[in-house]
């Protein structure tokens, strides 16, 4: 318990010290503020209606929000990472495993509780509070998911970077089904933000897409894991 708490005291140092860290950190605020009144000021201002498109604007808000928190969290990763941090955690009290579910458990909780507060405060979209939780839930899962990429293929900053391009690029495909009906549509089902889209853009949960959408992330997530523990 003490180590995590040295580690959640240098976290916070972090950011404090690094701008980049505090960009990663204060965006998802800034996400939260557009979408209560930026939006409405959108529409009265142009007189341009944005209805038909609240749905695809929260998806995008709730999947942004955790891919920020995970760039954030990945970034201190590697930053560990290079300087051989994570080696020495392995062989202390604290143990590989156990840094790696704070570092990951971390960017989750922090993402849940922002997706919260934006689902909630922005009005978008109309839902029961059990279907906001579980979208909230599933849209959160990014954090780690992103955390763990970095960590798995990136070896500095620089690399983990270049890989934020790759994995925003990637989280955004689902959107194209948001206009086109594609026959080749079920090559996004891989993708873990697929279903969170069908989910808000139906404001409908059934237990097949909840399912496979706990399956996709994951194994995500599982996969990614390994690869870094083993590295």
């Amino acid at each position: 318990m003490k180590k995590l708490l040295i580690l959640i005291k240098e976290d916070l140092k972090n950011i404090y010290k690094d701008p980049m860290y505090l960009i990663s950190f204060t965006c998802p605020l800034l996400l939260i503020i557009f979408c209560t009144i930026g939006i409405k000021f959108i529409e009265s201002k142009f007189r341009m209606p944005l209805s038909n498109y609240y749905a695809l604007i929260l998806w995008m808000a709730l999947i942004m929000t955790p891919f920020l928190i995970g760039v954030l969290v990945g970034l201190i990763l590697l930053d560990e990472k290079d300087q051989n941090l994570i080696i020495y955690f392995s062989i202390t009290p604290l143990k590989k495993v156990n840094y790696l579910i704070y570092r990951l458990s971390m960017p989750f909780a922090i993402s849940f509780i922002m997706n919260l507060i934006l689902f909630i405060t922005t009005n978008l979209i109309k839902a029961r509070m059990i279907n906001i939780f579980i979208i909230v839930f599933l849209t959160s899962l990014l954090a780690p998911i992103t955390t763990i990429f970095m960590g798995a293929f990136g070896e500095n900053k620089l690399q983990g970077l270049t890989l934020t391009k790759l994995c925003s690029f990637i989280l955004f495909i689902p959107a194209i089904n948001y206009f086109i009906d594609s026959k080749i549509k079920f090559l996004t089902y891989i993708i873990p933000n697929y279903y969170s889209l069908e989910i808000i853009r139906n404001n409908y949960i059934n237990g097949k897409i909840l399912v496979f959408s706990l399956a996709v992330n994951i194994a995500w997530i599982f996969l990614l894991g390994r690869k870094l523990v083993n590295q």
